[in-house]
C-alpha cells in the first residue's frame, strides 16, 4: 500500500509545507508561465514519513505532544534522517505544531504497540554479542 497524505487541513499549508524548487545551482525553477515551481519542504516530507514509523496517521491539537514524543524517541533510538538547510537535525516542537492538520493513511499503533515495534526493530538491527 502506498502512503497517501493530505496537507490541506494544515493552516497556511502552502507556506508551511512547500518551498520554491531550485536547481543544483540554486536557481529557482519556473514553469512555462514563468511562475516558480514548488516542492514539498524536507521537513514536511520527513514528518509525512514519520507517521508510518511512529504509528500516528495524523497530527491534531490533541495528539501533537505525543506525536512529538514518539518522533523524538524514534530519532534518539535510530538517529534522525531529517536533513534541513543547516544539516541533519531532530524534529522540533515547532515543526510538529506547524503541521497540525496533516493526515495520512499510515497504520495507527497504540503506545504499547509502538514501543514493542521500536524494541523489536532495535533488537533486529543491533550487533550480536559473540559468547
Amino acid at each position: 500500500m502506498s502512503l497517501r497524505f493530505d496537507l490541506t487541513e494544515i493552516p497556511n499549508y502552502k507556506e508551511a509545507c512547500f518551498r520554491e524548487a531550485k536547481d543544483s545551482d540554486g536557481v529557482t525553477i519556473v514553469d512555462e508561465n514563468g511562475d516558480a515551481r514548488c516542492s514539498m519542504s524536507p521537513t514536511t516530507d520527513y514528518i509525512v514519513m514519520m507517521t508510518m514509523f511512529i504509528g500516528m496517521p495524523c497530527i491534531t491539537e490533541e495528539n501533537a505532544q505525543e506525536f512529538f514524543h514518539r518522533s523524538l524517541f524514534y530519532e534518539k533510538v535510530f538517529d534522525s534522517f531529517h536533513v534541513a538547510q543547516n544539516g541533519k537535525r531532530l524534529l522540533t516542537p515547532q515543526d510538529i505544531s506547524s503541521h497540525i492538520g496533516l493526515r495520512t493513511n499510515s497504520s495507527r499503533l497504540s503506545k504499547a504497540e509502538f514501543l514493542r515495534s521500536i524494541w523489536s526493530s532495535f533488537e533486529r538491527e543491533s550487533p550480536k554479542v559473540d559468547v
